[in-house]
C-alpha cells in the first residue's frame, strides 16, 4: 500500500489568516463554546434522568451548535477571501469555505438520521453521493452493509467518500464525459475497506497538492487505518481507499474531525 506524495501538505493556514491578520475573535469564541459543549456531553448517559430524555436533548443541542459554528466559520472565510487581492490566496480561502459549508450540511444530514443506536450506514452513504450527482452522465454506485454504526465512525467514512468522489468528478472525466464511480464499504475479516474507484482518465499531477487529496491521510488517521491508492476500474482511472481494523462490536468510537 502506498501513501500519496502530498500526505504532508498543510490543510489549513493555522491560527493566522492571510497577510498576518489574526482570525476573527468571534470565530475563536464560537469554537471555544463548541468545545466546552462537547466536553459537557462526555458525561455518562445513565447519569441523566431517562424520563426527561435530557441526554438526547443535549446531544441535539451540541449537533445544532456544531452545524452553526461550521457555517459561521465558512462565512468568515468567505468574507476574508473577498478582502484579499492575491488571487491564489483567495481561491484557497474560498475552497476552504465551500468545504466547511459542505461539512455543515453533511453533519446535519448525518445526525438527522441518527438515533440512540447509531446511523444506518448504507442510506447515509447514498445520501452523501446523492448530493454529488451533478454530472448526469457519470453513474455513481454505492455498496454498503445494511448495518447501524456509531455516528463517530460513520462520519469520517462519509467525509472521505465525499472528498474522493468530488475529486473523481472534478479530475477523472472530461467535461460532459460519461463514466462510472463505484463506492464501497466491505468487510474482509478482520478488516473493513472503504473505497472509491473510477474509470476516468486519472487525476492530473496538479491535483495531488489539492485540499481534497491532503485530507485523505487525515480520514485514514481518524479510522486508525492505512491509506491505499491504485489504478481504478478496468485498470483505468484511480482507486483510493482506507483499510481499517474492525472495531470491537462496531462500538469503538473513532476520533472525529468535526
Amino acid at each position: 500500500m502506498t501513501k500519496p506524495e502530498d500526505a504532508d501538505c498543510p490543510v489549513c493556514t493555522g491560527p493566522k489568516a492571510a497577510e498576518g491578520r489574526p482570525v476573527e475573535p468571534q470565530l475563536r469564541r464560537k469554537i471555544a463554546d463548541l468545545e466546552r459543549a462537547l466536553e459537557q456531553c462526555k458525561a455518562r448517559p445513565d447519569e441523566v434522568d431517562p424520563r426527561e430524555d435530557r441526554w438526547a436533548l443535549k446531544v441535539r443541542e451540541v449537533d445544532h451548535r456544531a452545524k452553526n459554528s461550521l457555517q459561521l466559520a465558512a462565512s468568515m472565510l468567505m468574507m476574508q477571501a473577498r478582502s484579499i487581492d492575491d488571487l491564489e490566496v483567495r481561491d484557497h480561502l474560498e475552497a476552504a469555505s465551500e468545504r466547511l459549508q459542505t461539512f455543515a450540511r453533511l453533519h446535519a444530514v448525518l445526525h438527522e438520521g441518527t438515533d440512540h443506536d447509531g446511523v444506518l450506514v448504507r442510506p447515509w452513504l447514498e445520501q452523501v453521493c446523492k448530493d454529488l450527482r451533478m454530472a448526469p452522465d457519470v453513474e455513481i454506485a454505492v455498496e454498503a452493509p445494511d448495518e447501524t454504526w456509531p455516528a463517530e465512525l460513520a462520519r469520517p467514512i462519509g467525509l472521505f467518500i465525499f472528498e474522493a468522489v468530488t475529486n473523481a468528478l472534478k479530475h477523472a472525466f472530461p467535461e460532459s464525459g460519461a463514466g462510472h464511480i463505484e463506492v464501497s464499504l466491505r468487510r474482509t475479516p478482520p478488516f473493513w475497506r472503504v473505497e472509491v474507484a473510477d474509470d476516468g482518465s486519472g487525476p492530473p499531477a496538479a491535483s495531488r497538492s489539492g485540499l481534497g487529496t491532503a485530507l485523505f491521510p487525515i480520514f485514514a488517521d481518524q479510522l486508525d487505518g492505512e491509506l491505499m491508492i491504485a489504478r481504478g476500474l478496468d485498470d483505468r482511472g484511480m482507486r483510493v481507499g482506507i483499510v481499517f481494523a474492525e472495531p470491537d462490536g462496531l462500538k469503538r468510537a473513532a476520533r472525529t474531525m468535526l
